[in-house]
């Protein structure tokens, strides 16, 4: 009797040391849980500061229309949403290349934009900067097929500028007022 005892207490003993160590285990999975939701709240933190900073560079519009380029979710056949893409509602223009996460189609939306010359990029109230100017103008209009950019300075006077003579391009310099604001 004493050793079908002694049998159960040292496999009691044994489960009580496995329960132990995996309750040990669960306190440092918890821990480690916590530690990720730390940082999948910073990343959102991230995330949202990169979207607020997109939304504040007019440089990011579609270069047909005009229209802020968006973040856009992608649906499948099923209507299920699946990745993201860069692009417009307005005028359809959009990246070719659907990304996982909303900041990597952010940062691919500044990248495809990029790649247009900058007459492409700029639009009526946009400011520059352009050689012999130490002050800002102000886009009134302009021409892509000559490259001529229609500006007005400070005192009001319209005159035009080629764009080999900009110096600073809006996105190289902060823009105050405006639909550009910073």
């Amino acid at each position: 009797m004493r050793s079908a005892e002694n049998g159960r207490r040292r496999g009691i003993s044994v489960l009580l040391d496995r329960l132990r160590i995996l309750s040990n285990q669960l306190d440092s999975l918890k821990w480690d849980l916590d530690g990720l939701k730390d940082d999948s709240e910073s990343l959102k933190d991230d995330v949202d500061e990169l979207i607020k900073d997109y939304e504040k560079r007019k440089r990011l519009n579609a270069l047909f229309c005009g229209t802020p380029l968006k973040a856009i979710r992608g649906y499948d056949v099923h209507g299920i949403t699946t990745d993201w893409v860069a692009g417009c509602y307005n005028c359809f223009f959009q990246s070719s290349h659907f990304w996982k996460t909303k900041k990597a189609c952010i940062e691919d939306m500044d990248r495809l934009v990029s790649l247009f010359p900058p007459i492409m990029r700029v639009w009526p109230g946009d400011k520059l900067v352009y050689s012999g100017s130490i002050y800002p103008v102000t886009i009134v209009s302009q021409d892509l097929d000559l490259c001529k950019i229609t500006v007005r300075d400070y005192a009001g006077d319209s005159f035009i500028i080629y764009c080999d003579e900009v110096e600073q391009w809006p996105w190289e310099i902060e823009q105050k007022g405006g639909s550009n604001d910073i």
